[in-house]
Formats: C-alpha cells, sequence, structure tokens
C-alpha cells in the first residue's frame, strides 16, 4: 500500500523536477500529505520489481486467473478491450542519400556505411545479412555522440530505421553493460537544450525496440535503470508545449510500455513496472493530458494512460495517487477526445 503514514515515498517525491514545478505536480505533495495524516500502519519492506518471465511470449488471449473477477472487468471500455496492442513503431525509411548527406564527413564511417547499405537493401531482401551490430552499437556509443549536436540527429534516425528488424532490435536487446538505446536516451535528456529533430528520432528508435518481443522480454525484466530511462524520456517529452509531434511520440512510447506492463499483468498476475514506475508514468500523463489541445497527441496520451491503469491492483499506490490527483475530474472535463476520456474515467 501506497498510505504507509509517513509522508510521501521517495518515489514521489523524486518524480522529475520538471513534473513536481507544472500545476499537478505541486498539487500532488499536499493532497498526499493531507490524505495520510489520519492514517498509521506499520512499515512495510520495498518490494523490488516482480520478474516478468516470459512477458512477450504469451498470447494476447490469456488471461491470470487471479485477474478473473477484477471489477475492471465489469466495465465496458472498449478502447482498451478492443483497442490493438501491437506496439506503435515507426518504420518509414527517408531518404537514405540525403539524410547520409547531412552527415557530413561522418557519412564516411564504415560501420554508418554498412548500416544504410543494410537498411537500403532489407527493403528487397528481409533475410539480408546484418552489418556486424557490435561495432555498430561502439560507434554510436562514441563517434557518434562527438559530433555536433546538430548532427547527431540524421544518425540516430539511420538506427532508428534498421532497429524495426527484429533481428537489430533483438542484438541490442541482449546488449552487455553500457547498453547502446539507453546510452543515447541519456544523452538526449542531458543536453542543456536538446534540438528538437534529436529528440523526436530518438523517441521513435525507443519506439522501433519494442518490434522485438526479445527486447521487450528484457525490458520487463530489467533491474538496473534502463526502465527509469525510457520513462525519463517519456515525462521530459511530454512536457514540449510546443512540439505536438513529440508529444504524440511519447505518448506511443508511453502505450508501449504500458502495453508491455498490462500483458505481463493480465497474463502472469505480475507487475512489469515497478509501483514507483507506475506512479511516475501515471503523474507525467496525467499533466499531459490535462492542457492537451491536440487531438492526436490527446488519445495517445488517454490510451497509454488506460492501459497502465486497467486492471491495476485497486488498492495500490497507482490507485492512490490517481485518487489523490484528481484524475477521474481530470479526464472528464477535457474537451478534446472526450468520449475516450469519459470511457477511461470509468476505471477510476
Amino acid at each position: 500500500m501506497f498510505l504507509l503514514g509517513k509522508g510521501i515515498p521517495e518515489h514521489i517525491t523524486n518524480l522529475p523536477e520538471r513534473v513536481l514545478k507544472t500545476p499537478f505536480g505541486q498539487m500532488l505533495r499536499p493532497q498526499i500529505d493531507a490524505s495520510m495524516r489520519s492514517i498509521t500502519q506499520a512499515e512495510v519492506p520495498q518490494q523490488n520489481r516482480p520478474a516478468a518471465a516470459n512477458a512477450a511470449n504469451t498470447s494476447n488471449g490469456s488471461l491470470n486467473t487471479s485477474l478473473s473477477s477484477h471489477p475492471h472487468l465489469t466495465v465496458k471500455v472498449p478502447t482498451l478491450e478492443h483497442g490493438s496492442q501491437r506496439p506503435i513503431t515507426y518504420a518509414k525509411v527517408p531518404p537514405l542519400d540525403k539524410l547520409m548527406a547531412k552527415l557530413g564527413d561522418a557519412s564516411k564511417q564504415t560501420d554508418l556505411a554498412a548500416l544504410k547499405s543494410f537498411v537500403e537493401k532489407r527493403s528487397e531482401d528481409p533475410k539480408i545479412a546484418l552489418p556486424n551490430l557490435s561495432d555498430v552499437a561502439r560507434t554510436f556509443q562514441s563517434d557518434i555522440l562527438k559530433l555536433p549536436v546538430e548532427l547527431q540527429f540524421a544518425a540516430v534516425d539511420l538506427l532508428r530505421c534498421s532497429m524495426i528488424d527484429p533481428r537489430v532490435s533483438g542484438y541490442f536487446a541482449e546488449e552487455q553493460q553500457p547498453r547502446t538505446v539507453p546510452v543515447l536516451i541519456k544523452h538526449v535528456l542531458n543536453l542543456k537544450e536538446c534540438p528538437h529533430n534529436l529528440r523526436l528520432v530518438t523517441l521513435h528508435l525507443a519506439c522501433n525496440v519494442f518490434a522485438s518481443p526479445l527486447y521487450v522480454k528484457e525490458l520487463m525484466e530489467s533491474e538496473d535503470s534502463t526502465l527509469s530511462t525510457f520513462i525519463d524520456l517519456i515525462t521530459s517529452s511530454l512536457l514540449d508545449a510546443s512540439h505536438p509531434t513529440t508529444r504524440v511520440a511519447a505518448a506511443s512510447l508511453a502505450f508501449n510500455l504500458a502495453v508491455a506492463n498490462y500483458r505481463v499483468r493480465r497474463e502472469q498476475g505480475q507487475e512489469g513496472l515497478s509501483e514507483g514506475e507506475q506512479v511516475e508514468l501515471a503523474a507525467s500523463l496525467l499533466e499531459a493530458v490535462s492542457d492537451e489541445k491536440n487531438e492526436d497527441a490527446a488519445k495517445a496520451v488517454l490510451t497509454a494512460f488506460g492501459y497502465l491503469v486497467y486492471c491495476s491492483d485497486p488498492n495500490g499506490e497507482l490507485a492512490d495517487v490517481c485518487e489523490a490527483m484528481d484524475a477521474k475530474h481530470t479526464l472528464r472535463k477535457m474537451k478534446v477526445s472526450e468520449g475516450m476520456a469519459n470511457e477511461i474515467s470509468s476505471l477510476l
């Protein structure tokens, strides 16, 4: 339970600073504190994320028997019940010669040239031999990060195009530390001023790793900071008021994570995301949707939030935070995607 009688748990107080500075973030602390002052419970040990074994290898149709009587299953939510749970990916390949030209002299780098050749030939032969992915990974973790920041997006976009191949994303799923995709995400997060195009293609790259069931499985089972890194990218990108495309891509990544976790929940009776990670993701999605005017972004955020809460523990920390942030009221007062918002609010 969230209500431990000891104030706000660390993973709430440690929500990304940008979220806490927003109106919902400022509202979160006093509301939760007020709800807890009269409650006293014994302290319980911190729980590790449960192992989400074989999450990506089970079928959509299976249902864990422990959840067969969940109250959400009596609520009509066609968006979630009948909606596609296929990961959102970005497979479009731009004109590669133009993309490479943007890299200048860096386009002559052996591993980038090999990756370009692979992406080109894959459209004709999906079983084309892979480039040396170990060398590609090394190049992206070192040489690419040394390029002028305004050129880096072209290299990341090339990797994004290759990642749609499950063999490529499968390789990067089993990479030893440091892992290439989290390294690139952390690079974006650490930039004082990240160019819009670099952030956008990094979001698209992160979405494309979900093309590999193996990557999803490894991600849901990870005990390192990889999931938190993905969530930090989502959180910071959802707050980009100037670029709806960034918010849509961030919501798409949130959808992929939420669906992966939902499948583990429904099929195994476990959670792929820890409670703290779910709370952080929910807080950022609620903050984003409260002011969203773009229809595509609103729908993407709502669907991600819906799968995050669907069949979740009604007595868990996620439910507590949704109540503290008045999530039901937030959804019901939306002026865009009203039907979907009301539908999702029925779960709260």
